[in-house]
């Protein structure tokens, strides 16, 4: 397991992903990627085949705090 700390870019935040580990996914410079949250976990994956950039800005809801009693 690779641990890195999430950095402030502007209004979003992103991580720097080694080349290593880049080249085990098969993600090169350039490579459309597709991002999903799966169990908690956001997943980095290459984009199939002609799937389209998304364009705009789309927010997810994200569910409410629970409260500690």
């Amino acid at each position: 397991m690779t641990v890195k700390k999430l950095a402030s870019i502007g209004n979003s935040f992103g991580v720097i992903i080694d080349r290593p580990m880049l080249v085990k996914a098969g993600i090169t410079p350039g490579t459309h990627i597709a991002l999903s949250v799966e169990d908690g976990a956001v997943v980095v994956r290459a984009a199939p085949a002609g799937a389209q950039r998304t364009r705009g800005r789309r927010r997810q809801v994200a569910a409410p705090k629970q409260r500690e009693v």
